[in-house]
């Protein structure tokens, strides 16, 4: 659950304002979660970025809003977990945020709305 500055009343309403404060802004740069659990992919992604010349940044060690607000201005995220991963709250924010993603077959629910612009 989110902090108390957090609730999920205001989550959605800062996504509304870091959408509105950031549209006109040129986005740059990809995400990577940094993580030193092996399943959540972390290698995998920094990988990805190298081999298809992304200029990336490894997200750790921040705040939930200060996550948000990088995700805001990124051009995308990269998300490669090992195993499965049911509902990765990453991948939705940046999604919400505007990001690309390029995730893997391990990230579920990919297909459902609001990842497939309601064309499934």
């Amino acid at each position: 659950m989110f902090s108390v500055q957090f609730s999920l009343k205001n989550f959605f309403a800062t996504i509304k304002l870091l959408r509105d404060k950031n549209k006109d802004v040129e986005k740059k740069g990809w995400l990577v979660l940094g993580s030193s659990s092996w399943i959540k992919g972390t290698d995998a992604a920094i990988e990805w970025c190298e081999e298809n010349n992304k200029e990336y940044e490894i997200l750790q060690g921040l705040t939930h809003m200060e996550v948000l607000e990088k995700m805001s201005t990124a051009e995308g995220f990269v998300y490669l977990p090992l195993g499965g991963d049911t509902c990765p709250r990453m991948v939705i924010e940046a999604q919400l945020l505007g990001c690309k993603l390029e995730v893997n077959d391990d990230v579920q629910h990919m297909s459902e709305i609001p990842f497939c612009d309601n064309n499934i």
